[in-house]
């Protein structure tokens, strides 16, 4: 049995391999719901109703759970209309109907709704809940949640995550393999603009990626940034697991059957031979296409080619970068920064993260200046009056 907490992206044939792997548990959702969830729906996999349903039976049928992600934080008050209610409630009856076995959310009083009138549901609170200590987690607990994904800001803070386990009984889950900035400013706001865009009562799923701009900017001008990030190596599951923690969770829904398969792998396996950033999803140089190697049409762009927000999505793959991260070298500076454990919001200057960098991380030069350029190009345009037609 796997401890494992795997994306479901739609395709029935998943199930099958992920069930040969011992997985026990999928999560996932519809592109749009009322609730909304913590990705945006944009360019997301657009699972239908029979479909799911269809999963979820055959999941059970090997003897695995469906999570059902309504973790958005944020519904702009509209949870406090009746009509909205109505809808609300209705869309619970209905997950539960087809069989869904637990729900993760993030909104406080969604999940007393779900206490009060769905029992059968088991309630996981999100990491967009920002959980980070025991007192949070006892609150939780009392909106009765079973299951807490604690913040990313935990993930290499080991102190942290040791006084936690002590003091609380509660379930407990880390996202493995979505490496976030390590105390990312953006990550409040960025988790609000994914809620709204998957939420079909406000019939906005486009949304400009700024966030996720901002996060690659910063990676690619500080690199060593790539080493403090939030992510989990395969190989270190063991380690966590011997603080008590024994739950992971692994992204990304939007990815391809072969790409999810590959991270399933390295994840059951507790090992994996090549370039860690192959098992991130936010790597990927064109999503949802399982692709591993760089992406060999990058080039610099000109200010012509960026006039309009689709100029920003139909150069999206001029955006994005892909590090090699040697995830075997990379394994000793990992022991060491778990060993030395990240417990202060800011870097305590240990050098470890620099060295890991200059020692199992290959950035090509390259590859960082044009997508640094590229990236840069659209800020500019965006933060301009002109760009949104105010003159």
């Amino acid at each position: 049995m796997q401890n494992l907490l795997a994306p479901f992206n739609g395709d029935i044939s998943l199930i099958d391999y992920a069930a040969e792997k011992g997985i026990k548990e999928f999560y996932g959702q519809s592109k749009t719901e009322i609730i909304g969830g913590g990705r945006s729906a944009f360019n997301f996999p657009d699972i239908s109703k029979s479909n799911l349903k269809k999963a979820i039976n055959l999941m059970h049928d090997y003897n695995i759970s469906f999570n059902y992600t309504l973790n958005s934080l944020s519904l702009a008050n509209l949870e406090f209309n009746p009509l909205v209610q109505k809808k609300i409630i209705s869309q619970l009856e209905y997950i539960q109907k087809i069989g869904v076995d637990s729900v993760t959310l993030s909104n406080p009083f969604i999940m007393q709704i779900v206490k009060k009138n769905f029992p059968n549901l088991k309630i996981c609170a999100s990491i967009i809940s920002e959980i980070r200590n025991s007192e949070q987690i006892n609150f939780f607990e009392s909106l009765g949640v079973k299951r807490i994904i604690l913040s990313k800001h935990l993930n290499k803070n080991i102190t942290g995550l040791k006084k936690i386990i002590s003091k609380t009984n509660v379930e407990i889950q880390l996202i493995v393999n979505d490496p976030c900035l390590a105390y990312c400013p953006l990550r409040n706001y960025h988790n609000l603009i994914n809620g709204f865009s998957s939420m079909n009562i406000l019939n906005n799923t486009f949304h400009l990626s700024f966030c996720t701009l901002m996060c690659r900017k910063i990676f690619l001008e500080t690199p060593e940034e790539l080493s403090r990030a939030s992510w989990i190596r395969p190989e270190d599951l063991a380690f966590y697991e011997s603080l008590g923690i024994g739950s992971f969770k692994l992204v990304d829904r939007k990815e391809s059957t072969p790409w999810i398969k590959n991270v399933l792998t390295a994840y059951c396996e507790k090992e994996y031979d090549g370039n860690f950033a192959d098992l991130c999803s936010y790597f990927s140089p064109i999503k949802g296409k399982g692709e591993l190697d760089s992406n060999p049409e990058l080039r610099l762009l000109a200010s012509e080619d960026i006039t309009s927000i689709e100029d920003i999505e139909k150069n999206k793959n001029n955006l994005r970068f892909k590090p090699f991260i040697d995830n075997k070298k990379i394994g000793e500076y990992t022991k060491r920064i778990l060993n030395n454990s990240c417990t202060k919001e800011e870097c305590n200057g240990c050098g470890l993260c620099k060295l890991a960098v200059d020692n199992a991380i290959y950035l090509d030069e390259k590859q960082r200046k044009k997508v640094l350029c590229n990236i840069n190009l659209v800020l500019n345009k965006i933060n301009s009056k002109e760009f949104w037609g105010v003159v």
